[in-house]
């Protein structure tokens, strides 16, 4: 107990969380029971162990008592550890789920360790929409940066051990910097895990003509220069920009083993004149059909030049 209390302490207050920003993560995922491992082993892919990992996950039985939610809490770990993932899990109970989420959103941390990234396994619609989106607002006003992860995927093996291609493709949006340059972070750190030697970070985006392009071709270089990061540049010309976008990930990401995306901020009017309704609809399709997509959010409070410069 002594040697866990000076190894959070360490890891709260000691040299190397000053100098450098670590993403800590709360994993939300549907159950005790039907937990999803590959949300789990995204964020021990991008952490490697060196980042405050929670799983947080839930049961519906109101009766539940202290000694079964314990019990089911020591399952979790054990099957996480075989995976080489370590993780705090916390099981909660509540009607609610969303409800559990914002209040966990809102209290958890240990001391001054409090987690600064959230995933939520995929996009809610229907009847629970509302819901959802009051805690994604929820996240963003605690200052989280937010991922969105299909939580559907039939296969159970993990995001980063795809067999192949293990290429992370980045899909930049201008109009989005500070998701953009999160996306970038996640890369870099999930490129330095062992098992990813040979990926490459592959960072596209979509002008409008010829002469952005070049611009942006140019930016891209200096970007690369700048970090000392080697990256893989393609830039794609459509005057259609809003509706080019997903068609695009489809063609020129299908052997990705990653592709990441920034995820619009939460309106509660329009985007570029479509109402958010229909974006977050939209949006959960297209994770749908595409299960190696993540979507990112930056908080605007991530300090992102302790990471990369």
């Amino acid at each position: 107990m002594f040697i866990s209390r000076l190894a959070i302490y360490e890891l709260a207050y000691g040299p190397s969380f000053l100098k450098s920003w670590r993403p800590h993560f709360l994993v939300f995922t549907k159950s005790s029971e039907e937990y999803s491992h590959h949300l789990l082993s995204l964020s021990e892919a991008i952490s490697q162990s060196k980042s405050f990992l929670t799983m947080a996950s839930f049961v519906s039985d109101l009766n539940v008592n202290a000694e079964k939610k314990n019990l089911l809490s020591e399952i979790i770990v054990k099957r996480l550890k075989r995976k080489n993932i370590h993780a705090f899990v916390n099981v909660n109970e509540g009607e609610n789920v969303f409800s559990e989420m914002r209040q966990m959103l809102k209290y958890y941390g240990l001391g001054p360790l409090k987690p600064n990234t959230v995933i939520f396994g995929g996009i809610t619609t229907g009847s629970e929409s509302g819901d959802f989106l009051e805690t994604v607002e929820c996240a963003l006003d605690r200052c989280y940066n937010i991922m969105i992860v299909n939580d559907e995927r039939k296969s159970a093996s993990d995001l980063h051990q795809k067999p192949g291609n293990h290429d992370i493709h980045i899909w930049w949006d201008d109009e989005d910097q500070d998701s953009s340059e999160l996306m970038l972070v996640f890369a870099y750190m999930m490129q330095r895990n062992p098992s990813r030697k040979k990926c490459r970070i592959c960072l596209k985006a979509i002008v409008r003509d010829e002469r952005a392009k070049q611009g942006k071709m140019k930016s891209f270089q200096d970007l690369s220069l700048k970090l000392r990061l080697p990256l893989n540049i393609d830039v794609y010309v459509s005057p259609e920009l809003k509706n080019a976008q997903f068609q695009f990930i489809k063609v020129f990401s299908s052997d990705a083993d990653i592709v990441l995306m920034s995820f619009k901020k939460p309106q509660h009017e329009t985007i570029s004149g479509e109402p958010y309704g229909d974006y977050l609809k939209k949006m959960s399709k297209i994770t749908e059909e595409n299960p190696n997509l993540v979507l990112i959010l930056s908080s605007d409070h991530t300090p992102l030049d302790s990471v990369l410069l």
